[in-house]
């Protein structure tokens, strides 16, 4: 990254390249693979902040062809006859979260503004989740399919209702100016 300090999206889509070719060779699945050097390259290297601002800046892109290949994929009859599981998916995931957070926050002993918002910060999800979605998907046949269809309808559920509960939550926090408030949140100033 040194070398080529201003052509990173560059460097990173080759990179990206050659880690699923050598990933491939060595049958370790890619997905693994670029978490894994994601991970090295952002805690033992002094370019991890510009190699995440480079992937943010090209993300959009590549997400849009994702996520349109993963909705193109989407079986509305399965996801018809399976809707209760995404929904006790989802409930599940919620309480789990606001129990994970609050108990984190408890023995952090965070002050109750952070302990009682900070659970609605991670309620969205995609990216990791989707693609290992995919996986399971093309390695589990039939099975593998209505795996992906639950997991594809909580994803939308959550990248639906994510946003508003994080824009909630730096609301009651007090994060959010007051000028600002009444017209984003619906709240009065």
């Amino acid at each position: 990254m040194k070398l080529v300090d201003r052509e990173i999206p560059i460097f990173i889509i080759v990179l990206s390249f050659l880690a699923s070719k050598i990933s491939s060779l060595l049958n370790v699945h890619a997905l693994l693979a670029c978490m894994t050097a994601g991970v090295a390259v952002n805690n033992f290297s002094n370019k991890g902040r510009d190699f995440i601002e480079a992937i943010e800046k090209g993300s959009l892109p590549l997400y849009v062809v994702f996520f349109a290949i993963a909705g193109a994929d989407l079986n509305l009859g399965i996801l018809a006859d399976t809707w209760q599981f995404v929904g006790a998916l989802v409930i599940g995931r919620l309480i789990f979260t606001w129990l994970g957070t609050l108990s984190g926050a408890f023995l952090a002993r965070e002050k109750p503004v952070v302990r009682d918002n900070l659970w609605m910060g991670f309620v969205t999800q995609a990216g990791v989740t989707l693609g290992m979605a995919v996986i399971v998907a093309d390695t589990f046949g039939t099975w593998g399919t209505v795996f992906k269809n639950v997991i594809v309808g909580t994803i939308a559920v959550f990248q639906l209702v994510g946003p508003v509960l994080f824009k909630l939550s730096l609301a009651r926090a007090g994060e959010i100016p007051a000028g600002r408030r009444g017209r984003d949140t619906g709240e009065t100033a």
